[in-house]
């Protein structure tokens, strides 16, 4: 997981349409909330699959956890400014919750399948704006760069 992959979201330079008290207007997603690289390996020692998000800043200010309903996926955010700083994926649980449904975890692109669908059900969520575009632009990301993290 040392190499980092350059990744430049197209999201971000696409407005989104927002009303705000009665009155449309368009709102970009801020430079500082879309990755500019991505890194992913699998984590032998815990079974999980992690992927690590580099901004042009970095928030130092500690990882909030967020897990997903089964418990599967689990989404750092940084604590002071809310995006999406690291995700790591319970091969073990996946796997187990993929076999009770008779599907077999192959590959990380499954994994990371997974946590695509997961950012979009956020993107769907009462998250605020600022947090539903980082979403997007974290989603573009991964798939911009699943060939190189499936490969490494």
């Amino acid at each position: 997981m040392d190499t980092w992959i350059n990744v430049a979201p197209q999201s971000a330079s696409i407005p989104q349409l927002e009303t705000v008290r009665g009155i449309k207007v368009q709102v970009f997603a801020s430079p500082h909330d879309v990755p500019i690289a991505i890194k992913g390996a699998f984590d032998q020692g815990y079974d999980r699959f992690v992927i690590v998000l580099r901004y042009v800043d970095q928030d130092n200010s500690g990882l909030v956890p967020e897990w997903s309903e089964d418990r599967v996926i689990r989404i750092f955010k940084g604590s002071s400014s809310g995006r999406v700083e690291k995700i790591e994926v319970d091969v073990k649980k996946e796997q187990a919750s993929a076999v009770a449904l008779n599907i077999l975890v192959k590959s990380p692109a499954y994994l990371i399948e997974q946590v695509e669908r997961r950012l979009k059900q956020l993107r769907n969520s009462q998250a605020s704006l600022p947090s539903k575009l980082n979403y997007l632009a974290v989603t573009e990301a991964l798939e911009q760069s699943k060939e190189m993290l499936v490969a490494g």
